[in-house]
């Protein structure tokens, strides 16, 4: 398997429980309230691990691939603070829940020198001596084992590469009994069992478990990986020098709600679910709406169209959507590679390929450039497509003809772009772009005679998708379609941990206000941006007498809008009634702190 899928399976949920890191899975139910006094969401020793130092470090470099990672000491002036923090919620919730506690290591900090503001719980694999044994598809079955398997935390199983680190996990049977009893409940057509007498286990895996395709044949396995929490809490320099001291605590209370909460391990089916939205927040866990999830996986497309298209600048005028821009100067190249093109063919490619073309051009279409040297352009590939029959799928590919499916593919897998934009090519948020881009021309496939016609014609309905797309963004909105994430679990538990400790809940809305301040307005005005917010939030979010439902935003994106999150906290804090306890927090001066930070960072 592809080291980069087995990592993705795992790191579905590192991303999960990042501050800016986001994923997003569809679910069905769930009816697992969340209330004051229920600080993590099981008690069962395999939701955490207590991570060596060694283990921590060689997991987060196989995640950075060769770019070292520089981590403060222990021993780091900023360090001992941010650890003071997260002893003294620790203490606030050990005292007040001692029986939930039990099994949660005490969480560590770790500072990485990195000018990113992030901050992270993260997963770390955790592998047991036990024997897995797959039920055959075949009879009778084939004789194939592997070393060891991953099992997620929606019970898939994948191929596990044995130069992974991973923590050695104890007692396997009383560790992964409730494991199994979780994941049965959660998907009852797979069945898992776990047998043994305390020191040979075996897991037993029936045909309905889902599993990744290069363990079809797989009969047995003899060890098994799970992901844990760590008891890391990861915090980048960049973040630090972002926030004051009390919004810096907001942060860490939000990455200990994805800790104790244990995010990491928890079954997709325990959120993204979609509810009403009420005038006011309830204190308890909304429940999922089955009438909901249509409009609302609807309007998690929709963003994502909607996101793909605003990745790219639009210029007034233009005939071609800019989606198109890398097909149609692809398909100049490739008509023209295999055979005699047409002339008009010839002279577009010259020009497409003229370094002064080039360099005007820019990174162009994910930039702005002059209006004039975007015409030049499109005359001379409309002039080419005017000469280029289309045919079907299976049609072959001349020096006059070519498919709108070579078309799409080559959106994807370029053969030109500008020079400038070259550089693009191999990074994840360009192909991440481009094979969004591809799925939508996909749904555009056009039927006309020629390129020029087609490229047209799929430009119109990209139009049309865009409108239908901001409809079901209005349709969510009127609806008031909330979506439960982990992040809007997160942030109510940061609330109440603040609240706990002395701090003013309302903090964790300042975090996000920070982190959001260049945020705009986007998605047609469904997503507010920060001079929005402030401007709504400074009125209790009544404008012209009317109290203001902030719409979600990104509802493909865990975290939603900055605005929306700050809008939900307000909400929260007003529902749970959280007040400040009279502890005093001991936080630093302003002046103070400046100092510290500049004394102990980078």
């Amino acid at each position: 398997m592809k080291t980069s899928t087995i990592l993705k399976s795992i790191l579905g949920t590192t991303a999960l429980a990042g501050l800016f890191i986001g994923c997003y899975s569809k679910v069905n139910d769930s009816h697992v309230k969340h209330t004051p006094d229920e600080p993590t969401r099981g008690r069962d020793a395999w939701m955490w691990v207590e991570t060596p130092d060694p283990d921590y470090f060689s997991f987060h470099q196989l995640i950075a691939g060769e770019e070292p990672i520089d981590y403060l000491s222990d021993s780091n002036p900023m360090t001992k603070r941010l650890q003071l923090w997260l002893d003294g919620i620790d203490a606030y919730l050990r005292k007040s829940h001692p029986n939930d506690l039990a099994n949660v290591p005490k969480p560590l900090v770790k500072i990485i020198e990195n000018s990113e503001p992030q901050a992270f719980a993260s997963p770390m694999p955790v592998c047991y001596q036990i024997e897995v044994n797959f039920a055959a598809d075949t009879m009778p079955p084939p004789l194939n084992a592997v070393d060891t398997v991953y099992m997620d935390s929606d019970g898939k199983f994948y191929p596990w590469d044995s130069s992974y680190p991973c923590v050695e996990g104890t007692s396997p049977e009383e560790t992964l009994r409730p494991l199994v009893k979780y994941l049965t409940s959660k998907s009852p057509a797979c069945k898992l069992t776990l047998s043994g007498d305390g020191t040979n286990v075996a897991l037993g895996v029936n045909r309905t478990c889902e599993r990744d395709p290069e363990l079809t044949d797989v009969l047995q396995a003899k060890k098994l990986v799970i992901s844990q929490t760590s008891n890391k809490i990861t915090v980048h320099t960049g973040i630090i020098k972002e926030m004051t001291e009390p919004t810096l605590v907001a942060v860490l209370a939000h990455e200990l709600g994805h800790y104790y909460r244990s995010h990491i391990t928890a079954h997709s089916s325990e959120y993204d679910f979609f509810y009403t939205m009420d005038r006011h927040n309830s204190d308890r866990r909304p429940i999922a709406e089955p009438s909901l999830k249509t409009p609302g996986d609807l309007a998690v497309n929709a963003a994502i169209d909607l996101n793909n298209t605003q990745a790219y600048g639009k210029i007034n005028a233009q005939k071609m959507r800019p989606e198109l821009f890398i097909g149609a100067g692809s398909a100049v190249q490739e008509v023209c590679s295999v055979g005699s093109c047409p002339k008009e063919c010839a002279q577009a490619r010259i020009h497409i390929n003229d370094p002064k073309v080039n360099t005007a051009l820019a990174a162009y279409p994910f930039a702005d450039i002059a209006a004039s040297d975007y015409s030049d352009f499109e005359t001379a590939v409309f002039a080419c497509a005017e000469k280029i029959s289309l045919v079907p799928a299976n049609g072959k590919l001349t020096a006059s003809s070519i498919s709108w499916e070579k078309v799409e593919s080559m959106t994807r897998d370029s053969l030109w772009v500008p020079s400038s934009l070259a550089y693009f090519l191999e990074t994840d948020w360009f192909k991440g772009v481009v094979k969004i881009t591809a799925g939508r021309l996909r749904k555009a496939a056009p039927s006309n005679s020629t390129l020029k016609e087609a490229l047209i014609q799929a430009s119109a309905t990209l139009d049309r998708l865009d409108s239908e797309n901001l409809f079901h963004l209005k349709r969510a909105k009127d609806l008031r379609i909330g979506q439960y994430t982990y992040e809007q679990e997160a942030d109510d538990f940061a609330a109440e941990a603040l609240a706990g400790i002395g701090l003013q809940p309302l903090l964790i809305a300042d975090a996000n206000a920070i982190l959001g301040k260049n945020d705009e307005t986007t998605l047609d005005g469904y997503q507010f941006g920060i001079k929005k917010c402030n401007d709504l939030r400074s009125k209790s979010w009544i404008e012209n007498g009317v109290y203001t439902f902030v719409p979600v935003g990104d509802y493909s994106e865990a975290h939603h809008s900055s605005c929306y999150r700050i809008f939900n906290t307000d909400r929260e804090i007003e529902a749970h009634k959280y007040e400040p306890a009279a502890t005093i927090a001991p936080l630093l001066s302003e002046s103070d702190w400046l100092a510290l930070v500049q004394k102990s960072l980078p």
